[in-house]
């Protein structure tokens, strides 16, 4: 979604600026600017992506060590990490309950 959105916004305002200067290539501007927008905005949060998914394999590898590394840090991703989870779990129960409900109301009323 983000590069879609940088890639629209690089190619409205490359197109704004060749209609004020040239009228007859606003569009092939504006679409290699667009593209050329979504590429580096791609660039840039497959960087950002990669040290996230990075943390997290350390985290699940050897909490301790983000613990020495940052011990304020370590609490927050610990936190947020058993908020995560305690969502899901009780989404997970949720649609159990669901289907359960749905498989009684089958055995009740057949077909």
């Amino acid at each position: 979604m983000s590069i879609i959105l940088g890639g629209l916004i690089t190619g409205t305002c490359s197109g704004i600026w060749a209609w004020y200067k040239t009228s007859g290539s606003v569009i092939m501007i504006g679409s290699t600017a667009m593209l050329m927008g979504m590429i580096l905005v791609g660039l840039a949060l497959v960087v950002v992506e990669s040290a996230v998914t990075s943390i997290y394999v350390c985290y699940a590898e050897d909490p301790l060590l983000i613990n020495r590394w940052d011990p304020e840090f370590f609490n927050q991703i610990s936190e947020f990490l058993h908020q995560r989870l305690q969502h899901r779990s009780s989404r997970a129960r949720e649609m159990m309950n669901h289907n359960r409900f749905d498989v009684q109301l089958q055995d009740s009323f057949p077909i």
